[in-house]
């Protein structure tokens, strides 16, 4: 048009910055120019996490080399229209994943320019939405250490099984497609409280998969009577602290 003319650059063995300079007849070229920069090619060789639900959304960590912080930065999954990327440094990028789209599996290219593409065979796992039902038991000593059973559907294996309890991480084992183990751990507050308990294949997306209340461990100091007849059936109290029974209440 008029106002616009498109040209192919040519190849450069150096990044560099260099004068564009346009000409109507080949001979004679324009006093002053734009500047183009040429850059290495940019490199992309891993993703982290490496697999996240199908409806999108997941904060993806990009490492390689050469991504540079420009307004065009961006990201591509498979054939999804790039998406603005956040540039950490030269050699890290961060990305939000879009919607699988119907893939199970997406190739995952940066671009600095919109223009020129990554083609490196990094790709991006999509997995179905985890459905959780419930946890077992749904209480254990503020020491930790109680392993808790998950009960869902979705659950495949993968690098970041993970449990939050509350703030806290924990890896996670998965028993089948219906259930994930793993163990509680440790608080810091020092009376019963209950926290949130959620579960991710990667993570980094969380869903929440019930509410597990933490107690002080029972102390027994007593029992009365201390003894009693081989056939059983009397009635013994125990003394001690801690002994009041757990309510969900204390979430």
């Amino acid at each position: 048009s008029p106002s616009r003319v498109r040209c192919l650059a040519p190849a450069s063995g150096l990044a560099l910055l260099a004068t564009l300079r346009l000409s109507a007849n080949g001979v004679e070229y324009t006093d002053h120019g734009a500047h183009y920069a040429y850059h290495e090619p940019v490199v992309v060789l891993s993703v982290w996490p490496e697999l996240g639900p199908e409806d999108g959304g997941t904060l993806v960590t990009i490492e390689g080399r050469h991504f540079l912080p420009h307004a065009t930065l961006s990201c591509q999954f498979a054939d999804a229209p790039p998406s603005r990327a956040m540039w950490l440094n030269a050699e890290t990028v961060r990305c939000v994943a879009p919607a699988s789209r119907g893939l199970e599996r997406a190739n995952v290219s940066v671009t600095n320019n919109l223009a020129d593409f990554s083609s490196d065979a990094v790709t991006f796992a999509y997995h179905k939405a985890l459905q959780v039902s419930g946890i077992h038991p749904s209480a254990g000593p503020l020491t930790g250490g109680t392993p808790i059973t998950v009960a869902g559907n979705n659950f495949v294996e993968a690098r970041g099984l993970s449990c939050k309890f509350g703030d806290a991480i924990v890896s996670a084992s998965r028993r089948s497609e219906l259930e994930l183990v793993c163990v509680s751990p440790a608080q810091l507050f020092t009376t019963a409280r209950g926290v949130d308990v959620s579960v991710s294949l990667n993570g980094r997306d969380f869903v929440r998969a019930g509410a597990f209340v933490y107690f002080a461990p029972p102390v027994v100091t007593g029992v009365a009577p201390s003894s009693g007849a081989l056939r059983g059936g009397a009635v013994v109290a125990l003394s001690g602290a801690q002994l009041a029974p757990i309510s969900p209440a204390h979430h």
